[in-house]
């Protein structure tokens, strides 16, 4: 998806804002096209993972049914009973994802493994359309493998006596580029690993994040619940370097992710809309001034 912008982006380096604006223009003009949809696949599930005889057990797996999948996916389950309850929710955008999962179990209820309650989310973005390039065409940056690091957030938090806590791990053509996790009595925490990559080749990079809770309170005096809360937390860095270690003169773009000369900017966040947007769109403008006076002029 957009490959034809992405090999044009070199072309005129002392005008950034012309060449972001046709990136913009082929992503718009490609997300009708189903051979392009194919780069970017998303999926968002949520599910009971309690013990068998529990009244939530078998109540099914949410998820997202947003076709086609390369639309943004969300998915959510919620169970109550005489035990406790549970609930979870997963939800997938172009760079980002997020996963929630709660649990709680009654004391007194004694029931043994039924009173344990139980809840898992699983959401995951794939984009296979970006691309290592060189900032001007014809310019050697200095050798065709780069070695990067993939810069991501990740806010997860995980609290309660339960079991559970959330793990997020990012890749780049497969192979393992980060891991973050949480969970009680873990801290948040992510460590990066580098990446050899090729430049003038299509990356693919995947996010994929999951959220457990696991809580018992059988044959206890208090409750029992762990909250795992990653929603809406691991993504590529927002508003800076998506790779870090790119030498001078290299660049990243992925426009289907919403990345721009190696700057994340999604929708709704804080980071500056690339100024060929609105230029972009004063020139669908233009073009339907031109059309209808071209209509006109046949009708006279």
């Amino acid at each position: 998806m957009c490959l034809s912008a992405l090999s044009s982006l070199t072309i005129i380096e002392t005008n950034p804002n012309w060449r972001t604006g046709l990136c913009i223009f082929v992503l718009l003009a490609s997300a009708f096209a189903s051979n392009g949809a194919q780069a970017v696949s998303m999926t968002a599930v949520a599910t009971f993972t309690g013990a068998q005889g529990d009244s939530c057990f078998g109540g099914g797996t949410a998820a997202s049914t947003n076709n086609p999948s390369f639309f943004p996916q969300s998915a959510t389950w919620s169970c109550t009973n005489s035990e406790g309850k549970g609930s979870s929710k997963a939800n997938a955008f172009y760079g980002s994802v997020g996963a929630f999962a709660t649990a709680i179990s009654l004391a007194g209820v004694n029931k043994g493994s039924e009173s344990g309650e139980g809840t898992t989310s699983h959401a995951s973005y794939s984009d296979s359309s970006g691309m290592f390039l060189p900032k001007i065409t014809g310019v050697d940056p200095g050798g065709s493998f780069v070695n990067v690091n993939l810069n991501v957030n990740f806010n997860a938090t995980a609290s309660g006596n339960g079991g559970g806590g959330v793990v997020a791990d990012a890749y780049i053509n497969g192979r393992l580029a980060a891991e973050c996790v949480a969970g009680p009595p873990v801290s948040s925490s992510c460590q990066s690993f580098p990446v050899q990559v090729a430049l003038n080749q299509i990356v693919t990079t995947s996010l994929i994040i999951d959220a457990l809770a696991d809580a018992n309170a059988n044959g206890q005096l208090v409750d029992f619940f762990v909250t795992a809360d990653g929603a809406d937390t691991f993504s590529f860095a927002i508003g800076g370097p998506v790779f870090s270690g790119l030498p001078d003169g290299v660049t990243f773009n992925d426009p289907d992710a919403f990345i721009f000369n190696n700057i994340y900017s999604p929708p709704g966040s804080d980071t500056p809309i690339p100024a060929a947007l609105p230029l972009f769109a004063t020139g669908l403008g233009g073009l339907g001034l031109l059309g209808w006076r071209r209509k006109r002029k046949q009708a006279a």
